[in-house]
């Protein structure tokens, strides 16, 4: 990557003598319960698996669950169209680890994501020499990028979006960021907004493409359906919401909202949190609010006399969305940027949501005009959507809106997968 900026320069300088740094904050992390001890190797580049010998591999780098989740239908895609390639997934969280535990392809790996700082990156580019690298949404490590440019490995941006504070952030160093995004040689955006602030920046018109996200069209969550009869034949005719992907603040507004807007014996709360392991947290919250309450990882019974359900597992999105007669999706009353509204609209689960959204801004703006999901932005606020919510009929218009205006997206996979074929079968240059 020739004519670096300044501060790219000044990153991989520093990227050089980090490795304490990063120490410090695994230890951190090991010692909150946000890292598996039994794999902190991978993260310095060393890896558990054994690089397939037969066949390509392309490499996705993730960030986070939902990001794993947007390139699953991409990756089986791809594994279908070849049966000797073979796809590694990195990523950083340990739910998005624990999603991929569940995979039962045996061409599919994963790894934690090496740290950014040069012996980590290197090992890990050494071991598993990809032929192609993708990166998801806005997961850009410099080191990363420019050591695996300079290793002339075809790169690709995919699901690119650029939220505000990223585009503010942006134009403090415009020259790094046009260094960082020229490096790949295809980036498919989820909008016309962040089409133009990358041709802003300089970067060639060729490279990019309007693509959609791949979210908008994924695979649904599936669901058991014994369990979910099973479930529906507990819960009745009881009210039931599910509060979505909550983060730490969110939880005791939403217990709140659901103690003043409903009775007891008359509606059940589900709280799915963003990270299972703060079942503990959120189970203190509902006591101090009076309420009782069961969790699905101690198999407690649904539909009892508790007034709040903890779905602590992971992989069971699928079925809480099919069961509730609403759901909150979080992260939208805390700083996260609000998730992903796709999966509860198409499988007709009305929305409410909080104003933070700016990860979605564009998905929930066409959904406001479509009058497909409620904004409230307190306590109060969710608890006047809850009752409105308690009528039938206004829950069918809300989830009919929603599907309507969310499955004019489609074939983002379709159009992502064939770019990502086309790099792949590219003569080497």
């Amino acid at each position: 990557m020739r004519n670096r900026s300044f501060v790219i320069a000044l990153y991989l300088m520093l990227a050089r003598i980090s490795g304490p740094l990063f120490r410090l904050t695994q230890k951190r992390r090991l010692n909150r319960g946000k890292e598996d001890p039994l794999r902190q190797n991978e993260q310095w580049g060393r890896a558990r698996h054994t690089r397939p010998t037969k066949g390509r591999l392309v490499w996705f780098h993730a960030a986070s669950i939902g990001e794993t989740q947007s390139i699953l239908g991409i990756a089986e895609q791809l594994l279908a169209q070849d049966d000797q390639l073979h796809v590694l997934i990195t990523s950083v969280t340990v739910s998005s680890a624990k999603l991929l535990e569940h995979s039962t392809h045996d061409r599919l790996i994963h790894q934690f994501a090496p740290y950014d700082c040069y012996r980590p990156v290197c090992r890990f580019l050494d071991h598993w020499r990809p032929d192609l690298a993708i990166w998801v949404e806005s997961e850009l490590w410099p080191q990363l990028i420019c050591e695996t440019r300079r290793r002339a490995i075809p790169m690709a941006l995919i699901n690119c979006r650029i939220s505000e504070n990223t585009s503010r952030r942006w134009q403090h160093w415009p020259r790094a960021m046009y260094n960082l995004l020229s490096a790949f040689d295809a980036i498919l955006v989820q909008s016309e907004t962040t089409l133009r602030q990358i041709a802003n920046l300089g970067v060639a018109a060729e490279k990019l493409t309007l693509s959609g996200s791949t979210k908008e069209d994924a695979a649904l969550p599936k669901a058991d359906p014994a369990e979910l009869s099973a479930l529906q034949a507990a819960k009745g005719d009881k009210f039931v919401w599910l509060a979505s992907s909550t983060h730490p603040g969110e939880d005791a507004a939403l217990i709140e909202a659901h103690k003043s807007a409903l009775k007891k014996d008359e509606a059940l709360m589900i709280i799915a949190p963003r990270h299972p392991e703060r079942a503990a947290e959120i189970t203190a919250l509902a006591h101090a609010q009076g309420f009782k309450v069961a969790l699905r990882s101690a198999n407690d019974d649904f539909c009892t006399d508790a007034g709040i359900y903890i779905a602590d597992t992971l992989g069971e999105m699928g079925l809480w969305y099919r069961l509730a007669d609403a759901a909150f999706i979080a992260g939208s009353l805390s700083d996260h940027g609000g998730h992903n509204p796709f999966e509860p609209a198409l499988l007709d689960c009305p929305i409410i949501h909080g104003p933070i959204d700016y990860n979605f801004r564009e998905i929930y703006a066409r959904l406001q005009a479509a009058e497909g999901a409620i904004t409230a932005a307190t306590s109060g606020d969710i608890a006047s959507a809850l009752i409105a919510l308690k009528d039938p009929k206004r829950r069918a218009q809300l989830a009919e809106n929603a599907r309507a205006c969310l499955r004019t997206g489609a074939a983002a996979t379709h159009l992502t997968t064939e770019k990502i074929t086309q790099l792949l079968d590219r003569e080497p240059q």
